[in-house]
């Protein structure tokens, strides 16, 4: 199995509702890239009663990048870029792999670059042959 993200998004302020419209839009811009897949982080069975089949953590994707995908850096950029569109929101996106986390938002643009940059050098490292 290739290399998965973890991501989870917030919004200031922001209700549930509004927090699965932006994982739904992100989604869709991170399937544009060579990923294998993008899905809703489930959290076991929904309550009794509601419609769904299953319990989604909110604001909550699991990117698998499979066994030859893309190093992480095209999808952090894609993440920093999604989060540069709407700089005057308080919009924050985690980002884990391993246990290894790197928070996006509430950065300027320079100390957001440099961070992604040793997150991606680190765990491109340890992809590479």
């Amino acid at each position: 199995m290739g290399t998965q993200l973890l991501l989870y998004l917030s919004e200031d302020g922001a209700e549930p509702e509004r927090v699965q419209a932006l994982a739904r839009q992100l989604r869709q811009e991170l399937l544009e890239l060579d990923v294998e897949a993008v899905s809703a982080v489930t959290t076991g069975e929904a309550p009794e009663g509601s419609r769904a089949m299953d319990a989604t953590t909110v604001g909550a994707l699991l990117v698998s990048l499979g066994s030859a995908g893309p190093f992480i850096g095209p999808v952090v950029g894609l993440i920093q870029h999604w989060l540069s569109r709407a700089s005057h929101l308080d919009r924050t996106v985690r980002v884990e792999i391993d246990g290894d986390v790197l928070v996006l938002g509430g950065a300027s643009d320079a100390e957001r670059s440099r961070l992604v940059d040793m997150y991606v050098q680190r765990h491109s490292a340890e992809v590479l042959p």
